[in-house]
């Protein structure tokens, strides 16, 4: 079940945030993305039987209540890093080093690596500390063409937890660029 709090929240953001690591704030700030989306979960479990996986939505009516601690599956305390607002945050710290989180603080993200290439095309992984749940996420960044910052980011996400024998897929896009706090 922890599994699939996770990779339902990573597409708010995405974003399952667990306990794994502080926020890390690079030299200039971060640009904090709003970002919502939506996606689905395929549940492996028993795959010797001949009934197919069960398949479930991840999507902006249950994503929220999921970040915000009130869902089945989202309340124990220890799946999610749950805040209030119900939001889910991509904080674009550098061009090789990016945050996800439920939080606008950054608090409990999960680190992702990866590049930033010059055109805005983007790559990065990461792993949740706690889960193992490993996270991809790939699209574009749109910079301001008069400032050179980063103005947009949309694309996809990938998450797999072997342990709880979850996959999942989606897709986020920006809300707002949130003011740092």
């Amino acid at each position: 079940m922890r599994a699939v709090v996770i990779i339902t929240v990573l597409f708010a953001l995405l974003l399952a945030v667990v306990p794994s690591a502080p926020a890390a704030p690079m030299l200039g700030g971060s640009t904090i993305f709003e970002i919502s989306g939506g996606g689905s979960i395929l549940h492996y479990h028993n795959p010797a039987t001949t009934k197919p996986s069960f398949k479930n939505k991840a999507n902006k009516k249950n994503i929220p209540l999921c970040i915000m601690g009130t869902a089945g599956g989202c309340s124990d305390n220890n799946t999610v890093d749950a805040d209030p607002a119900g939001k889910g945050y991509l904080f674009y710290d550098s061009t090789t080093a990016w945050r996800l989180a439920t939080n606008p603080d950054g608090d409990e993200a999960i680190m992702l690596t990866g590049y930033v290439s010059n055109d805005g095309r983007f790559t990065m992984i990461g792993t949740d500390a706690l889960s193992m749940t490993q996270v991809a996420v790939i699209g574009k960044v749109k910079f301001d063409k008069a400032t050179g910052d980063p103005a947009k980011v949309n694309g996809k996400v990938f998450a797999v937890s072997a342990g709880q024998e979850h996959a999942g897929k989606g897709n986020f896009k920006t809300v707002a660029i949130v003011p740092a706090p």
